[in-house]
């Protein structure tokens, strides 16, 4: 959660509108942040697990994930989040940042899933910095 911090104030200072959702906030203020993501008042929505699973909001169609899991489960549910199908989207954008090739070469045999359904998937490795 405290990284979640951090990249919400990064996130911030390069313009975007962001905010936390997390178990730290009461009911009320996660609702809020919700829907203000949910009606683009805000551009991102910064959380740790709070989305992985019941989160349903398939006009989403960008996510960055900042933390590994070892669960595959787990990350296939964060990158469902974004990969529903509707009517006015063509695509969506995961980021997954990684720090090693075994973690990647899991990403990648667990994207072949989603190829198999029929979403189009391209991969582009970037600079470490």
């Amino acid at each position: 959660k405290k990284q979640a911090k951090e990249f919400n104030k990064i996130i911030n200072t390069k313009g975007y509108k962001s905010a936390i959702y997390n178990t730290d906030l009461d009911n009320a203020e996660r609702e809020e942040n919700l829907n203000n993501f949910k009606n683009g008042n805000l551009n991102v929505l910064v959380s740790c697990t709070a989305l992985d699973e019941g989160f349903d909001m398939p006009e989403a169609d960008g996510a960055m994930i900042l933390s590994a899991s070892s669960s595959k489960r787990q990350r296939i549910q964060r990158m469902g989040r974004v990969l529903r199908i509707t009517a006015n989207k063509q695509n969506a954008l995961i980021v997954t940042v990684y720090s090693s090739k075994t973690e990647f070469d899991k990403l990648r045999e667990e994207s072949n899933r989603y190829k198999l359904e029929g979403v189009p998937i391209k991969w582009q490795q970037m600079k470490q910095v």
